[in-house]
């Protein structure tokens, strides 16, 4: 506070950002802050190199939702890659539908394998909402 307060004074910035852009603001932090907490969950629950890969996925969907609420530029070279990216997060969570029922690599039971990869896509997923936000109210910082 101490560093931030005398810059909110100079600019004459309220204390919780420019009126119409507090909404970006509240959806940046909640969004922000779910993607930290479900990536630890996902760390906790599931080996760490499977829940590291999973969010590296994360400018795959950032593209995607830029496309959708940005519309931003989407071609046929970026569908292809989602749709490789998309397939590599399944075959890391290695599904019994296609692995079988004793798959290896899973540490504990696949419940919790399943909870991880679950947290880990949401994780990606909030953390690629947050960058399309920080666009989207760009003008404001």
């Amino acid at each position: 506070m101490a560093f931030v307060l005398p810059g909110l004074i100079y600019y004459k910035t309220g204390f919780l950002g420019p009126k119409g852009k507090r909404i970006f603001l509240f959806f940046r932090g909640v969004l922000g802050s779910s993607a930290m907490i479900l990536l630890y969950y996902a760390f906790q629950v599931m080996p760490l190199a499977d829940a590291t890969v999973i969010t590296f996925s994360s400018p795959v969907f950032t593209s995607l939702l830029a496309w959708i609420f940005l519309k931003e530029k989407y071609s046929i070279w970026d569908l292809l890659f989602t749709l490789f990216a998309i397939t590599g997060v399944v075959l890391i969570a290695r599904p019994p539908f296609l692995f079988g029922s004793n798959v290896t690599g899973i540490e504990g039971s696949y419940t919790d394998h399943l909870k991880g990869t679950i947290a880990a896509v949401t994780s990606t997923v909030s953390a690629a909402s947050t960058f399309v936000i920080l666009r989207k109210g760009w003008p404001c910082w």
